[in-house]
């Protein structure tokens, strides 16, 4: 995998920090507060009660010397949508609210509408009417109205999904609430992000992702001598303080966030990229020659560098586990409908479900 936009770009953000760190300092701000002051906060940003809350922000001035709140309206109060050149309001609406104008009257707060909500109220009227599904789940909003990122289902699995509630890479057996709290799925995201923006016409680099969608601790840069480091695996920001390694240096402990249970002596890419690249390197040989007839199909590898569900096989499409393997006699024709739809999620959640049953960590099957 190639990681040089990835980690160039780390390297600029942890240069921007580091300078700011030596610009604002402690006298700085000490002389600041004595020159300036600090507005005193509002009474709801000094409660923060389930009656009267607020939202910290950075101050509006250099260094954040001082604390800024912004104290939360409730529903149906007025607000002030906003314009370039205002000054800093003081108030903002509330979480799963919003600044809705309204026509000859001033702008209130007023319920979000999205793909979320809009899933929710389906909810509440299946639940209403006795029509919901074998362990159906309630969504989860954030407070912009997205779908929060890991969907969860007890006695079963959690996995992520995309800020529209699809489904995406990034899965758990759900033994706990600590599961659920674990599960940021930062890095399944930022694939999802860049699957989805970039084009698709050339191959996406992404971060290494764990398969719980977290980051793996683990980054690094395409070839044999590509450096390697570890990172924070909730933000990928990488770690000070732990010194860097080349591809053919890693081992266990070199560096420190080498895990043996899921990395390899001297190599970074998984079985799947390997696999990816020789027959990547054999069709553009064969292109190179003007045969364009040749019959190979690329693996599909997942943002863990596994194998994705789905995979191709000749003239058909297979279920596969992460280790590539065919799961049962699961295939369909690629040519047909029942391929156009295969997706083969709860096969892979039935295996992942089974295999942590015996382990004593799940009884209870979807």
């Amino acid at each position: 995998m190639d990681y040089t936009i990835i980690i160039v770009f780390l390297s600029f953000v942890m240069g921007v920090v580091s300078e700011t760190e030596i610009l604002c300092t402690t006298s700085y701000c000490t002389s600041y507060i004595t020159e300036y002051g600090c507005n005193s906060l509002y009474g709801a940003c000094r409660a923060m009660n389930s009656t009267y809350h607020g939202t910290y922000l950075p101050y509006p001035a250099a260094c954040n010397c001082c604390d800024y709140c912004l104290q939360s309206l409730n529903e149906g109060e007025i607000c002030v949508e906003g314009l370039p050149g205002m000054l800093p309001p003081a108030e903002m609406c509330g979480l799963g609210l919003y600044c809705t104008a309204n026509e000859n009257n001033p702008a209130t707060c007023q319920q979000l509408v999205s793909h979320c909500t809009n899933a929710q109220d389906e909810y509440d009227e299946r639940a209403a009417n006795g029509t919901l599904g074998s362990m159906e789940v309630r969504p989860l909003c954030d407070g912009e109205g997205d779908f929060m990122p890991a969907h969860c289902i007890p006695g079963s699995i959690c996995y992520c999904v995309s800020p529209y509630g699809d489904r995406i890479f990034g899965e758990i057996p759900y033994k706990n609430p600590w599961d659920v709290e674990q599960m940021t799925c930062e890095c399944s995201l930022n694939a999802w992000k860049a699957q989805n923006t970039l084009d698709p016409n050339y191959t996406v680099h992404v971060a290494r992702c764990l398969s719980n969608g977290l980051f793996d601790p683990l980054q690094c840069m395409n070839g044999p001598n590509g450096t390697c480091l570890c990172v924070d695996s909730f933000t990928g920001s990488p770690r000070i303080g732990i010194s860097t390694v080349t591809v053919l240096e890693l081992a266990e402990d070199s560096p420190t966030c080498f895990d043996p249970t899921i990395h390899t002596n001297g190599t970074y890419d998984t079985d799947c990229e390997e696999q990816y690249n020789t027959i990547l390197a054999a069709i553009d040989s064969y292109v190179a020659e003007g045969n364009t007839n040749h019959g190979l199909a690329l693996p599909s590898c997942q943002p863990d560098g596994r194998y994705a569900r789905v995979q191709i096989s000749g003239s058909k499409k297979i279920c596969v586990d992460p280790s590539g393997n065919q799961i049962e006699s699961y295939e369909a024709f690629t040519n047909s409908t029942a391929a156009d739809i295969m997706d083969c999620s709860i096969l892979r959640k039935n295996s992942l479900v089974i295999e942590t049953s015996r382990s004593g960590g799940i009884t209870q099957l979807l």
